[in-house]
């Protein structure tokens, strides 16, 4: 019988099974499994041989033409796991069964003398072999983490990457190990790398702070222009990174001033009245942007796009997904500012702060030479009129995994990640999702 395993089951025609463990995968985990084979059926199929092999890969398509060419489709595929005990033969044609040093076995059936971890399996099925399988994952640095993106944007954006890894068995019938007609079967696990320099709780320490400002403008009676003032400041803590499945603390400060007018409502608040600031989380947005940059082929083609990963901190109309933020809002009051070169004149103040958390569990910043991400926060603040929405963007620091060698990964780590369920689907033989051809040409 199969290992006790929480576990995935893939099959192909009944010939080759594979049991998988879908826990995450860090440096040197053990990446452990069951092939089962039925040694008959795949000796009439004319397999030859049939090995089990951990295999990383990046994947990049991008549209160099907006969707108008087809053939402006560059597509590349690049293996990035090296190294020994990474690969190994369960099954050969003549019934071999290798197993680090131990006997083959010429005939398993029941009448040979099998060892005894197959006695269960071959009890229950003559022509069936269980062989457990455990993989020592890479301890390469370099490594980036799994990342999947199978969306596709616009004209100018078109590209859809990942990187993937996955346990993959091959049925051989064909010495070319990437013959037609040989059979694969894969499954994906997710891998994150160690975060080698955790950086210090992220509560009491100094933030850095993104800081805009606009002029909103609305048209009084007859035409008049009256213009008002918003100050914007964006607080993240002051750190060379940021780690996953960890809370950020971030604060939102918005001031606004009102137009000028005459000292005589300087006792009369409600003549405040544009523009006034947002008193709510839903009053305004703050947005997590993921920056993809590709480069593919011979020519090196460089493209980058820009992703909405949707609301974050409990900010705007929409909720957020997966963590819930609390939003705190400290409203002050209202307060007179006489103006310098004009005592008769003076204009209205009034400060919002937001105080909430960020909670990361999207795949880490990585570079790569061929691909690379990082996030961003988009921040609107709406006003009414045309043209007086304050937006202001600030890079954030790498996001890491937070994942520390010899310690426990936290409870409540999302061990999926963000990542696009595209990821855990089989891949095809050509190494591209089908949905990705179709989504690269945009309709005319």
């Amino acid at each position: 019988m199969p290992l006790p395993l929480r576990k995935n089951t893939a099959k192909i025609d009944q010939i080759i099974s594979l049991d998988c463990s879908t826990d995450l995968i860090t440096p040197g985990s053990l990446v452990n499994g069951v092939v089962r084979v039925d040694t008959k059926l795949a000796e009439r199929k004319g397999l030859r041989e049939i090995t089990v092999e951990l295999v990383g890969e990046i994947r990049i398509a991008i549209d160099t033409a907006g969707g108008k060419d087809d053939w402006a489709t560059i597509r590349q595929k690049k293996s990035i796991i090296q190294g020994d005990g990474i690969k190994m033969t369960v099954w050969k044609g003549s019934s071999d069964l290798v197993q680090d040093d131990s006997p083959k076995w010429n005939k398993l059936d029941k009448e040979s003398s099998p060892p005894p971890s197959f006695q269960s399996a071959i009890a229950e099925s003559s022509g069936m072999i269980s062989f457990s399988f455990s993989l020592p994952f890479p301890t390469d640095p370099a490594l980036p983490p799994s990342f999947c993106d199978n969306v596709y944007v616009s004209y100018a954006e078109g590209i859809v990457s990942s990187v993937q890894y996955f346990v993959q068995v091959k049925g051989l019938k064909n010495e070319n190990p990437n013959h037609e007609s040989n059979v694969t079967l894969v499954k994906p696990f997710v891998y994150l790398p160690y975060d080698d320099s955790p950086p210090p709780p992220v509560h009491g320490i100094a933030m850095r702070t993104w800081k805009g400002g606009s002029n909103p403008t609305k048209v009084a009676m007859f035409g008049e222009k009256k213009v008002g003032e918003v100050q914007v400041g964006l607080s993240v803590p002051s750190l060379p990174s940021f780690p996953l499945s960890q809370e950020i603390p971030i604060s939102i400060e918005i001031t606004c001033f009102s137009p000028y007018m005459s000292a005589n409502e300087s006792n009369n608040p409600s003549s405040f009245k544009f523009p006034l600031p947002p008193t709510t989380a839903q009053d305004l947005e703050l947005k997590l942007f993921r920056r993809v940059v590709a480069v593919v082929g011979k020519m090196k083609h460089r493209m980058h796009r820009r992703i909405d990963l949707g609301p974050v901190a409990g900010f705007g109309k929409k909720e957020s997904t997966g963590f819930k933020s609390l939003v705190h809002a400290d409203v002050g009051a209202p307060e007179w500012i006489v103006r310098e070169d004009n005592k008769k004149e003076g204009r209205w103040r009034q400060t919002v702060q937001f105080q909430s958390s960020l909670f990361f569990d999207c795949s880490p910043t990585f570079e790569h030479e061929n691909l690379s991400i990082r996030y961003m926060l988009d921040l609107k603040v709406p006003f009414p009129g045309i043209g007086n929405n304050l937006e202001l963007s600030a890079t954030l620091p790498p996001i890491t995994s937070g994942i520390i060698a010899n310690i426990d990964i936290p409870d409540g780590f999302n061990k999926k990640l963000d990542l696009h369920p595209s990821y855990f689907e089989r891949v095809p033989v050509d190494g591209f999702p089908t949905a990705w051809k179709q989504t690269l040409t945009l309709p005319g």
